[in-house]
Formats: C-alpha cells, sequence, structure tokens
C-alpha cells in the first residue's frame, strides 16, 4: 500500500468542485488534472471531515476483499477508494452549502472497477520497484516522496536512497 501525501493541485480541483453545492460525482471542466482521479463526497452537518471519513471506511462491513464483492443494496465504492493500494495523492475541500456542508475529497490514481484494491501480503512485499521505494510504518515509500517530504523519511534514510541512487548512477 502506498505512502499517502496530500496534493495541493487536487486539494483546488476538490474545493472548486464543493464550491458547486451539488452532491454528485464530477469534475470541474476548466481545470486539468495529469490521469484519472477518484473522488469521495459527503453532505452533512459535521464540518470536521471525521464523520464523512467513518463513513466511507465503515463500507468495509459490506466488501470481501478476497472475492472482490459487495452485499447487494451496499455502498463499497468510497472504502474501495480510501483503501486503493495504488492511491497516493489526496486533496479535499468543504463549503457549507446551506445548513449542510460539502466534503469531496480527491484521491490519485483513482480506484478501477474489477480489479483488487491491494493485494493481501506482507507489508512492504509488493512496492513497486522502479519507485526505488523503501518501507516506512508499513507503507510503500518512494525516493521522490521522501525527497518531497524528508521530514516523513527522516535524514538518514534519504541520505541512504540518495547514496543507492547515486551508486545506481554510476553502474
Amino acid at each position: 500500500m502506498a505512502f499517502m501525501e496530500w496534493d495541493d493541485k487536487l486539494e483546488y480541483l476538490a474545493q472548486m468542485w464543493a464550491d458547486g453545492c451539488e452532491f454528485r460525482h464530477g469534475k470541474p471542466q476548466s481545470v486539468s488534472y495529469p490521469g484519472a482521479y477518484g473522488q469521495n463526497l459527503y453532505i452533512g452537518g459535521d464540518p470536521s471531515g471525521y464523520l464523512s471519513m467513518w463513513m466511507w471506511y465503515e463500507e468495509y462491513l459490506h466488501y470481501d476483499l478476497r472475492k472482490d464483492y459487495c452485499k447487494p443494496g451496499e455502498q463499497c465504492g468510497h472504502y474501495i477508494q480510501l483503501a486503493w493500494a495504488p492511491s497516493k495523492r489526496l486533496g479535499c475541500g468543504i463549503t457549507k452549502c446551506g445548513i449542510k456542508y460539502l466534503i469531496v475529497c480527491h484521491y490519485y490514481p483513482a480506484a478501477l472497477r474489477k480489479v483488487q484494491m491491494y493485494e493481501v501480503a506482507k507489508s512492504c512485499s509488493l512496492c513497486p520497484y522502479e519507485d526505488k521505494a523503501l518501507c516506512l510504518n508499513n507503507l510503500c515509500i518512494s525516493q521522490e516522496q521522501c525527497e518531497r517530504n524528508p521530514e516523513h523519511c527522516g535524514k538518514y534514510t534519504f541520505l541512504l536512497l540518495r547514496s543507492i541512487s547515486l551508486l545506481k548512477e554510476l553502474q
């Protein structure tokens, strides 16, 4: 499962969508993003984001990962997007629409239909080699993410990754 980091452009797109006060899936027409992103929506009285995340997460009760099956009449898509292993960027926006709050979260890359959201395996055993990923708190974090967020990787991990990269360039 990928390490998740905040993405200002996804936040901007989510805020643009939320500002329209329409509780439906969609994307702003005037701005693009380099790749397909997923979207979760919440409308209700809680502006903190806690209830929206809990509602999306709670859908796991209706989902069977091994069979990629959602119980009939239930929703599982929000949970699948929330736990989609390849997703590594997130941005959310919130707007008060009348007496309720609309929260929009965008995830990159988007979850795909009819594809298992993650493989059951030992933590970090499937980190992508091409990302020069390492395991941090049981999540795959790429060298690029460490360079952008050295506070997450720690200076020694960052230096180790940089050294490995330089050695590979010399070979």
